[in-house]
């Protein structure tokens, strides 16, 4: 035989009723799982586990002791998410454009690529420009379909680069001041390594 409610039970019971519509969120801790995986939440303040599985945001996974928030939604809870108290941030992910070592086979197309090391560039092509800030090797036959300026030293053949040489015009038209000149120009020539 079932017990008859009191009237103070009635009244208590619509209290508490009450009381739950008026608050917007609710925190608990998970001290258990059904079978299905959800939580059973035991809510702050109260002593016994709730029976009742409240859904929950397909970003949380519950698991048990996790502290959680809830959200009054529709006549019931939603778990949020799990909070985390006094528990060490995790480390925040490098921003996803930064690697330390990165492979690609095929195609990529980069619109900017910053380099600080070495970098092994297989059949690359650039259109708007390229700056290099200290040397450069290049392995292979190299083209350039447009104009290349530097402002810095050159040399050509394995030869040590070397600073802007120059040859003074030819005031003169003698045989000897313009074999002068040339072997003149040979000379800087060569110092290029292109003779």
């Amino acid at each position: 035989m079932s017990e008859i409610i009191t009237a103070e039970e009635v009244v208590e019971s619509e209290k508490k009723e009450q009381e739950e519509i008026q608050q917007p969120f609710k925190l608990g801790i998970v001290k258990g799982l059904f079978d299905n995986k959800t939580a059973k939440i035991q809510f702050d303040g109260e002593e016994d586990v709730s029976e009742k599985q409240y859904s929950y945001l397909a970003d949380y996974k519950p698991a048990v002791n996790d502290r959680v928030l809830l959200a009054r939604v529709a006549d019931t809870y939603i778990v949020i998410n799990k909070i985390n108290y006094k528990v060490e941030p995790p480390e925040p992910p490098k921003p996803s454009n930064t690697f330390d070592l990165l492979y690609v086979t095929g195609t990529a197309r980069i619109r900017t690529l910053d380099v600080n090391g070495n970098a092994e560039l297989q059949g690359a092509k650039f259109t708007g420009g390229v700056d290099f800030h200290n040397g450069v090797d290049f392995h292979n036959s190299t083209v350039c379909k447009s104009s290349f300026r530097t402002d810095g030293n050159l040399g050509f053949f394995n030869r040590t680069p070397t600073y802007k040489r120059s040859v003074r015009s030819l005031y003169s038209s003698d045989n000897s001041s313009l074999k002068n000149k040339i072997n003149e120009m040979i000379n800087v020539l060569n110092q290029y390594g292109l003779f």
